[in-house]
């Protein structure tokens, strides 16, 4: 049996116990006179209410340990927070024990009234801490303004390294792609003119349709060129964006333009970020125009689309091997019902006019936009191949767009 609560309150002594998850649910009347508090203010709440800062670090790397470890702790000095904001050193001794089936962390403290030495000694370290910091402060600038060239660095390098991926692949897409169009048009044209000449025209009027066929493609090309190219210069101001609200209206956008309504949108734990809202927008809306386009059998039910969102720290270095800076980004995982993507694929879909498979539909831009979105946010666009059947994007883009010159 334990002691009373009239008992526990006569003790000369402070007494508290909590629970393992850190919450009390006991304390004597004298550790309550001590810090202030009523009986109410303090029962069930986290005990690291009553502890300033460095007892709290002390209290998780220390004390909780040994209590886990070895149900134990003895001789622990470390201070209290009373109620006025003023600190009350004690000696801690703890101990665990098990009741009514769960454990609880038995505290007796005793206040240390003689704390001067305690107090000098803390003066000491931080006069001491303050005289290395400004003996050094000349070498912590010099580390920031090193660290703030060699972030500078890592973009330059991942710009160089993606344009000349875009000239490799935009020159692919005039040296062939453009040239094929124009062959055919040469053909037909060169086959019309002799069936002219000859008075062989049974056969003109299929010789212009596939002429004005292979004219709209290659307009057709040239347009979403325009459009890749437009994203490197044309970049608004970055502002806060709702990706909830954003992600709706891109939805609505596809319904209207290939007039459907068969679309299920999902959307969970998305944040608001930085960022340009008419390429952010552009985004989600190839998603998910690729999303109903490529719906190879609509008759087993609608397109269903789930976009979730999760906070994550990430690596701002992205061509720098062996450099870390972490910062705030949030992971999007764009997943649909469609008939997903051949493992061969997903390194190349993201190429500029590269269509995900033979006799699809679309002209290969779409996902190359996306990615270029993606790049121009300093984030990151991924293909999940494991993710069967559907396809399944994972998206990181930073929370906020931090300037390099504001880099400390």
């Amino acid at each position: 049996m334990g002691l009373s609560a009239e008992q526990l309150n006569q003790l000369p002594g402070g007494y508290l116990c909590f629970s393992e998850e850190g919450t009390l649910v006991q304390i004597n009347q004298t550790l309550l006179d001590q810090l202030g508090y009523e009986t109410s203010e303090v029962l069930g709440q986290s005990i690291e209410k009553l502890l300033p800062i460095a007892s709290r670090i002390f209290y998780q790397t220390h004390v909780y340990p040994l209590l886990k470890l070895q149900g134990k702790a003895e001789e622990i000095f470390l201070s209290f927070q009373m109620k006025t904001g003023q600190s009350l050193p004690v000696l801690l001794t703890a101990a665990t024990i098990r009741q009514d089936g769960r454990l609880l962390h038995q505290c007796l403290c005793l206040t240390v009234r003689q704390r001067q030495q305690y107090d000098d000694q803390i003066l000491e370290a931080k006069r001491i801490a303050e005289q290395a910091l400004r003996e050094n402060r000349d070498l912590i600038k010099a580390k920031q303004e090193l660290e703030h060239h060699q972030l500078l660095l890592d973009q330059q390098l991942a710009e160089v390294r993606q344009k000349n991926q875009e000239l490799w692949q935009l020159g692919r897409l005039i040296t062939h792609d453009l040239q094929e169009p124009l062959r055919k048009i040469t053909l037909l044209a060169d086959a019309l003119q002799q069936e002219v000449n000859g008075n062989l025209v049974l056969d003109a009027g299929r010789l212009f349709e596939r002429i004005v066929e292979a004219s709209q493609r290659m307009r057709a090309l040239i347009r979403r060129m325009q459009d890749y190219l437009l994203l490197e210069v044309t970049q608004h101001p970055t502002h806060s964006v709702h990706l909830d609200a954003l992600i709706l209206q891109a939805k609505e956008l596809v319904s209207q333009q290939l007039a459907t309504t068969n679309i299920q949108l999902v959307t969970q734990g998305l944040p608001a970020i930085d960022g340009d809202r008419g390429q952010l927008l552009e985004l989600f809306f190839q998603l998910i125009d690729n999303s109903v386009r490529y719906r190879r059998q609509p008759s087993l039910g609608p397109v269903e689309v789930t976009i979730t969102g999760q906070l994550v720290e990430s690596n701002r270095f992205r061509a720098t091997p062996g450099k870390y800076h972490y910062q705030p980004f949030v992971q999007i995982t764009y997943t649909d019902n469609g008939p997903g993507l051949s493992p061969a694929l997903v390194d190349k879909v993201f190429q500029i006019h590269k269509k995900a498979g033979p006799g699809l539909l679309g002209l290969g831009f779409g996902l190359a936009i996306c990615k270029k979105i993606v790049d121009n946010h300093r984030g990151t666009i991924s293909i999940n191949p494991t993710s069967q059947p559907g396809t399944q994007f994972i998206i990181l883009l930073p929370v906020q767009r931090t300037h390099l010159s504001n880099v400390e």
